[in-house]
């Protein structure tokens, strides 16, 4: 379960009597690198970057195995969801690849209109600060899965996330950290999958 929403409980800043804040929008295509606290905690060293697309109703995983000491990192696999064909990709770095159903839908990046507002505080400390918002929601369609995120309060960046839920028919469970945003994806070679795959 999302660890952080027990810490969250001690440092929300209750919202403000009336309206909650403006529910916000990402990008329609964004990257940045995901991390999963509890994973690493384990000692399971692995990371990803995620590349999101609305646009080509597309997203590309790429999970990697990372050194602490910042040595070269070693890919493990390559994981496209095509929300258009309905199919995900598993591409190895020797350029082998799979392929399988994918049974979820692809959301605008926005909080939808029924999210629940937490509230918000900021992380750090004067006169460095970055002041966040925190929701919680529900997809109640595919995937099955509730979330609770925070992003910023200016531009809408994702900063940590929790997930529990069905995925594409698989539970998942995790506590999400987002690094090295862009509000763009440079790279769209990451959605490129292998002839005949």
């Amino acid at each position: 379960m999302f660890t952080s929403l027990v810490i969250f409980s001690f440092f929300l800043v209750s919202a403000l009597e009336g309206s909650d804040p403006k529910k916000c929008c990402m990008p329609d295509e964004w990257f940045s690198y995901l991390s999963d606290l509890v994973l690493v905690t384990k000692g399971n060293l692995v990371g990803n970057t995620y590349s999101y697309s609305y646009k080509l109703k597309k997203v590309a995983v790429s999970s990697f195995e990372f050194v602490p000491s910042g040595g070269p990192s070693k890919p493990i696999v390559r994981t496209v969801f095509d929300y258009t064909q309905k199919k995900v990709f598993y591409i190895k770095p020797d350029g082998t690849c799979t392929s399988g159903p994918n049974t979820d839908k692809i959301h605008r990046p926005c909080i939808p209109d029924d999210a629940t507002y937490l509230g918000s505080n900021y992380f750090g400390f004067f006169p460095i600060q970055l002041p966040f918002h925190a929701w919680k929601f529900q997809y109640v369609d595919s995937p099955k899965a509730n979330i609770t995120i925070v992003f910023t309060q200016e531009g809408c960046v994702p900063i940590v996330e929790g997930v529990s839920g069905k995925f594409n028919g698989a539970h998942t469970e995790g506590t999400f950290v987002f690094s090295g945003y862009e509000p763009e994806v440079k790279d769209k070679s990451v959605f490129k999958v292998p002839p005949g795959c």
